[in-house]
C-alpha cells in the first residue's frame, strides 16, 4: 500500500479535495509529494498540492 486517504469529486467530476485521512493506516503528508505525482501521471486533474488538506493524525 503506497497511501490511504479521502478524495472528493464534485458533481461535474472536478477535484475538490484530497487529504491523508483514513483512520488506521496513517500516511503523513510528506507521502502526499510522492502520490500527488502518480495521481498526475494517471491523469487525475488538479490533483496538486494545493488541493491537499492534511488531517492532523493523533498520537496513540
Amino acid at each position: 500500500m503506497k497511501y490511504a486517504g479521502e478524495i472528493k469529486f464534485n458533481n461535474k467530476g472536478q477535484l475538490e479535495y484530497w487529504n491523508n485521512g483514513s483512520g488506521h493506516y496513517e500516511p503523513n503528508a510528506a507521502q502526499a509529494v510522492e502520490i500527488s505525482k502518480i495521481f498526475e501521471s494517471l491523469g487525475v486533474p488538479d490533483a496538486s498540492m494545493g488541493k491537499f488538506i492534511p488531517v492532523k493524525i493523533e498520537p496513540k
